[in-house]
């Protein structure tokens, strides 16, 4: 994909390993590199300087690339997750043609980002309400700062992710309760920035229901497509 600024655009699939070790969901990350000195740039930084149209666009180029392998996220029955801001969000509510192409991937969910304009008015947001009859909705990183309880008790969020950082500040013996109030109002429980074995290790004990992070190696959309669940066990 190319956009109207100077950068080539790529996708990798994060996967996100349920406690059996068995892949359940891929989230899909852009990946940007300078035209001329073919140098990686930081997604965020790329992401935050695009127009609405360029977001669009960039949604739009996302949704086309998983397209193409609907039939095998739909046999393997793995999720995938692509992160959207207030701005795409307001795209996908209003393009139906957008929304047709969508409608046609049962495994898609779209993750709401922690920025989200008024998140923790949760149901009471027009627009994310919108969005939550239209589509399942993950929540990013809960406890990173800006993300609100106020959001998760909404109950409009299939599941929440939580910064592994909020799972540190937590003792073995509170983390449990406050991971089992979050599931009152969603399916599960998902720790994102897993790097290390010490740390997979220690939340196997815990009462989450996936993890994600360095530690899980990413892979294109060919590269996962070729490879056999079994392969993915960690």
């Amino acid at each position: 994909m190319k956009l109207n600024i100077e950068i080539n655009c790529c996708y990798v699939c994060e996967p996100i390993y349920r406690q059996d070790g068995s892949l359940f969901a891929v989230e899909l990350l852009s990946r940007f590199t300078a035209n001329s000195l073919d140098l990686s740039i930081n997604p965020g930084d790329v992401i935050n300087e695009l127009d609405v149209e360029n977001k669009g666009k960039l949604f739009c180029d996302q949704i086309l690339a998983a397209q193409k392998y609907s039939q095998w996220f739909i046999d393997n029955q793995v999720l995938l997750t692509i992160n959207i801001d207030f701005d795409t969000a307001g795209i996908i509510v209003s393009d139906i043609e957008l929304q047709a192409l969508m409608n046609a991937m049962p495994f898609l969910r779209l993750e709401i980002m922690e920025a989200f304009s008024n998140l923790s008015d949760g149901i009471n947001n027009p627009l994310l309400r919108d969005l939550a009859a239209l589509y399942p909705l993950w929540l990013d990183d809960l406890g990173s700062g800006s993300s609100s309880l106020n959001a998760v008790t909404a109950n409009i969020f299939e599941y929440v992710k939580i910064d592994k950082h909020f799972f540190w500040q937590h003792n073995k013996h509170t983390f449990p309760i406050l991971i089992n109030n979050v599931k009152k109002y969603c399916l599960g429980v998902i720790v994102v920035g897993v790097e290390n074995q010490v740390e997979l290790e220690q939340l196997r004990g815990s009462h989450i229901d996936a993890m994600q992070g360095y530690l899980f190696a990413p892979l294109t959309l060919d590269e996962l497509t070729q490879t056999t669940l079994q392969q993915f066990v960690t």
